[in-house]
């Protein structure tokens, strides 16, 4: 691998050089994003495919998740509701969670009385 000094001496001189040289490394970066664009398309319509095989040789079974995957969806809907629940007591200090003599529960009635109506 090349020292960063050896590719400062490699160089060209002229500012026409280096300017031919930048854009030349832009149109191969333009083309490599591209490349790399177009497979991802097609990396999505063959993952589409895979998945209609499965479906049609399992089932709609084949496309349940796993119980630990499912297990932690779950646990990150959870975490976005409290952090969502947080936020809202952050916002309305006086909103308290515990459960209003209405009977209706401490989250709706937060939210109820964030919003200002009854």
């Amino acid at each position: 691998m090349d020292s960063p000094r050896d590719d400062m001496q490699s160089l060209p001189e002229g500012i026409d050089a280096l300017r031919a040289l930048v854009l030349t490394m832009m149109s191969e970066r333009d083309a490599l994003a591209l490349e790399r664009d177009t497979l991802q398309t097609q990396n999505d319509r063959l993952r589409h495919l895979l998945l209609q095989l499965r479906r049609l040789h399992f089932g709609p079974r084949s496309e349940r998740l796993p119980e630990e995957q499912l297990q932690l969806g779950f646990e990150a809907i959870e975490q976005a509701i409290a952090k969502a629940e947080a936020e809202a007591e952050k916002r309305d200090p006086g909103c308290a969670r515990t459960m209003p003599p209405s009977g209706v529960p401490a989250a709706a009635h937060c939210r109820r009385t964030c919003r200002g109506s009854r």
